[in-house]
């Protein structure tokens, strides 16, 4: 399947993104406040990404593609 254009793809992958981040901000808040911000962030992003690229993007990409698919119809 090819892949999004690519305005659809960072439209897609921010919506993606942004809940995600703010859920892993949330849940691991209270587990790792006390560490430096590098660590904070090197650990969002460790969890964050690959949850993001292997889940949640390509179901988000098949949904624009079906919706949008429909409406060129």
């Amino acid at each position: 399947m090819r892949p999004l254009p690519l305005l659809p793809r960072i439209i897609v992958t921010g919506y993606a993104i942004f809940p995600l981040i703010a859920t892993a901000q949330y849940a691991l808040s209270p587990l790792i406040s006390a560490w430096p911000r590098l660590v904070q962030t090197l650990v969002m992003v460790t969890i964050v990404v690959p949850i993001a690229v292997i889940c949640v993007v390509p179901v988000m990409s098949a949904a624009y593609r079906k919706v949008f698919a429909q409406a060129a119809d």
